[in-house]
């Protein structure tokens, strides 16, 4: 289904996703490629990217497609923005406190997505938040695809860890929320406040 679907738009260097043309669609996509997977681990990617396939939210990467591409071996189809990890974006600096609160805010709305959908991320950092060009953050879902103990605690815990190595208030009580949803209205609070 999937390889005659996607054109490569540029070089395919192996462990680096790739832009390609959905032909079904026109748009211009980024491939993933999940490589030595054992069968039981594709049955279960595969299962996990049925919950979130086509899932559009502001602070989520859209996963259009995941299929196998060979043995052993799966590739993910996602929306294509232009983007750099959060890591590489702030070069590890923090940043003042009130933007941090504001980035986690956005994470966690989509995070909060995704648990309506019973979708624990499980792999929150700065490497799996993107900064785009135009400054919006996005979570990359690609990377939660293979976690298998992922879950809602886990989460506000990557939540608040990501708020930490920001610069945000340490003594910020996320994990303590009890769901993504509340903890992105506390963060917008909390950054509203003089």
């Amino acid at each position: 289904m999937g390889s005659t679907r996607y054109q490569p738009l540029e070089p395919i260097k192996p462990g680096t996703p790739y832009r390609a043309r959905d032909l079904d669609t026109a748009q211009t996509v980024l491939i993933h490629t999940l490589d030595g997977l054992g069968a039981a681990a594709v049955a279960r990617i595969l299962a996990r990217a049925e919950r979130v396939r086509g899932v559009f939210h502001p602070a989520l990467i859209t996963i259009f497609d995941v299929f196998e591409s060979g043995p052993a071996s799966l590739l993910a189809a996602c929306e294509f923005v232009r983007a750099q990890t959060l890591q590489r974006a702030l070069g590890g600096q923090p940043i003042n406190s009130r933007r941090a609160m504001e980035i986690v805010a956005e994470v966690a709305d989509g995070v909060a997505e995704l648990h309506a959908r019973q979708f624990p991320h499980g792999a929150i950092s700065s490497e799996s938040v993107l900064q785009t060009d135009k400054g919006r953050t996005k979570l990359d879902l690609v990377r939660a695809l293979s976690i298998d103990d992922a879950s809602e605690e886990s989460d506000l815990q990557g939540l608040a860890l990501l708020l930490q190595s920001l610069g945000g208030p340490t003594a910020f009580a996320l994990a303590a929320s009890g769901s993504a949803a509340v903890a992105a209205a506390q963060l917008r609070e909390a950054a509203r406040a003089p």
